[in-house]
């Protein structure tokens, strides 16, 4: 049988410093990782393990980023993506 689990869900932020701040204070947890990879898309992050799963926040650092759009869409911070891991993806790829 096919296992799915959930792998990380990313909120996005327009200021990701107060995200942390707010993050850290009310969940207790502390930065895992920071990847620099994102800012290609033009925007910056922080990861946060919980339990075998990621919390991340993602905010804009550039003009025009499809983060940005959303967060002036929806005005103001909020849910981005979950994002799920299976054993095998060849039965997903069609």
């Amino acid at each position: 049988m096919m296992r799915m689990r959930l792998r990380q869900v990313a909120l996005v932020a327009e200021d990701l410093a107060a995200a942390e701040a707010d993050i850290e204070a009310n969940l207790g947890l502390s930065v895992c990782f920071r990847d620099p990879g994102v800012a290609a898309f033009g925007l910056g992050n922080v990861l946060y393990p919980v339990g075998e799963q990621l919390l991340e926040v993602v905010s804009p650092v550039e003009a025009g980023t499809t983060a940005g759009r959303l967060l002036a869409k929806r005005g103001g911070d909020g849910g981005y993506m979950v994002i799920l891991q299976v054993d095998d993806l060849d039965p997903f790829r069609d």
